[in-house]
């Protein structure tokens, strides 16, 4: 239960009061219970005296009558070590008075106060014997002395000590009522207006009209509160206009913990390339369960670790069915005395800059190589066909045996070859639009299996099929998508070693594109080439033109499909092709 500041004022005073009340209350009891045990052990004492007196003068027969009439029915008397006159009330302490004879020797008369008895309750009862011995006689004569805890002489003193406490008790309760009211009604006045001043709205003049040092805390309160509002209002404008700015701009900010361990704030941008709100990302930034925050965690801490300039990066990921690129910046936050406070990052999705780039890139490619294609297609068939035409007349002339008939069918497989390699420049140069229509794609598939199944015999290798055998139908020209097809087996053929497997397998699957792989096992391709294998010319084959990977891309470009490429040294390569599925209208 919370106490108002007028009760922990009055409560504990309160307190001090009546523990200084009781106390006063205690004392005087105690005194005045030992004033009258002493009072009446000097009475009894000073009878004890006279009944001694009177037993020296007495010798006659009935002076213990006498005695029982001077000092009572209760008296005990002990003579030569017999109990002459004992009271049934002392029976219990026979023995204990037998020892008082003995300890008391000596010259003249004793008398001492023995404690024969005390209840057990917190408010005792008391038994005393009062003895008087005489040596010389061997006579003990005592009185017991019952002193109760209230005696009436006392409780008619004490009355009065309780009725002084009673009254210092009330007035010092309306002391302290009447001071913490003084105290607390200005302080209640200067909570009130603050509560009031929590939203932002309020007066800023306290009600509070006095002189003292609370007059003087309200004066300068309302300053500090006017003072106050001035500030959040300036912060307020403030923040309203970097959260503008950090709305408006197209690149993603988190801003981290110095450590790196947790996240202070994501403006929207971020939230939007994330595609998770800013609890999420404080929640899953801990948990690790998410790729792209996790690589920006793993910046943030080497960052931090290294304790260096702002670093530059970038990351290809993986984010259902998109390959995204995702570039930025980390950098440390310093405060103005130069200490760093906190951990930046910026970044933004660039995979639609990066793929204009890269179609830039292979559009001028493809301009230039169909320059160049135009150029010499003609000049360079002509030729051929002479030279072809040469090479068969001259084997008809010369003599038939197996050395001739060699170099002759050797001059023919080139002049073939260097043919083929002008009519793909020539298919590059001027491409055609494609017929699409709907096309299955484990049909076309089985198609070309006849073509590459000598090759896959001589080299031993395994070619698995495992496209689900209920696919939808792709939007594609038919006979780009078998070329497409025959060019990545045909690629991964070359690329895989003897008794390997290749397989063509689907990747993903949506309401609107189906993705197929075609793996192989090969040695892979090294990261610095990867960007280039669709370029014109470009072959890592001795035998190879460089021409297959780039007239796959334009047919699949043609078809508005993507390929992609994943591959990692010394386990192999996988083609990714993402085409459009024919939509049933």
């Amino acid at each position: 239960m919370k106490l108002s500041i007028e009760r922990k004022i009055m409560i504990p005073f309160l307190l001090v009061v009546l523990s200084l009340t009781v106390t006063i209350a205690a004392v005087a009891y105690w005194g005045g219970y030992q004033f009258y045990v002493n009072y009446r052990m000097n009475e009894v004492k000073k009878i004890l005296l006279r009944a001694e007196q009177f037993l020296q003068h007495q010798n006659s027969a009935d002076r213990v009558a006498a005695l029982s009439e001077l000092l009572g029915e209760d008296v005990v008397l002990l003579e030569r070590g017999r109990f002459v006159k004992f009271p049934s009330l002392l029976k219990p302490h026979g023995d204990r008075i037998m020892a008082l004879r003995r300890e008391m020797s000596g010259p003249g008369q004793q008398v001492e106060n023995i404690l024969l008895y005390r209840s057990d309750r917190l408010f005792s009862e008391t038994l005393w014997l009062v003895a008087s011995y005489s040596p010389g006689e061997d006579r003990l004569i005592g009185l017991p002395v019952l002193i109760e805890p209230f005696p009436e002489p006392l409780l008619f003193f004490q009355k009065y000590v309780l009725l002084v406490g009673l009254l210092a008790g009330i007035l010092a309760v309306e002391i302290t009522i009447f001071l913490a009211h003084h105290i607390t009604i200005p302080i209640k006045k200067l909570v009130g207006i603050c509560q009031e001043l929590i939203p932002g709205e309020g007066t800023y003049n306290l009600p509070v009209n006095r002189n003292d040092e609370i007059g003087i805390l309200a004066g300068s309160f309302s300053k500090m509160i006017r003072r106050i509002e001035e500030n959040l209002n300036e912060i307020r404008h403030m923040q309203q206009f970097n959260d503008a700015i950090l709305s408006s701009i197209s690149t993603g900010i988190i801003t981290a913990s110095y450590d790196g361990q947790s996240v202070l704030k994501a403006n929207p941008t971020a939230r939007k390339i994330l595609k998770l709100s800013e609890e999420e990302i404080v929640q899953r930034w801990v948990g690790n369960n998410h790729q792209l925050l996790s690589l920006l965690k793993r910046h943030c801490l080497e960052l931090c670790r290294e304790n260096s300039s702002p670093v530059s990066w970038e990351h290809n990921i993986k984010d259902g069915e998109e390959n995204l690129c995702i570039s930025g910046r980390t950098e440390l936050v310093y405060d103005n005395e130069g200490k760093s406070i906190a951990i930046m990052l910026l970044f933004e999705d660039t995979t639609d800059k990066r793929r204009f780039e890269r179609n830039m890139e292979r559009v001028k490619q493809l301009a230039s190589f169909g320059e160049i294609a135009a150029s010499l297609a003609h000049e360079i068939r002509n030729p051929l066909a002479g030279i072809k035409t040469c090479s068969q007349v001259l084997a008809d002339q010369l003599p038939s045996d197996m050395k001739t008939n060699q170099l002759v069918t050797a001059i023919s497989t080139e002049i073939d070859r260097i043919n083929g390699l002008i009519v793909n420049m020539l298919n590059l140069a001027r491409p055609q639009a494609p017929n699409r229509t709907g096309v299955c794609l484990n049909d076309s598939l089985k198609s070309i299996s006849g073509l590459v199944l000598r090759l896959l015999k001589e080299k031993r290798i395994c070619f698995e099929n495992r496209l689900p055998p209920e696919l939808p139908r792709l939007y594609v020209d038919p006979d780009h998508l078998k070329q497409i097809l025959l060019n990545l087996i045909l690629n991964a053929i070359k690329a895989s070693p003897c008794g390997s497997t290749i397989k063509v397998s689907l990747y993903s699957l949506s309401a609107s594109y189906l993705s197929f792989a075609v793996s192989d096992e090969g040695k892979g391709i090294p990261p610095e080439n990867v960007n280039k294998i669709f370029r014109p010319f470009f072959s890592t084959d001795p035998d190879g033109s460089g021409l297959g990977l780039t007239i796959v891309q334009r047919l699949v470009n043609e078809n508005e499909g993507e390929i992609d490429v994943i591959s990692e040294t010394g386990k192999g390569t996988q083609m990714v092709v993402k085409l459009p599925v024919k939509t049933e209208v």
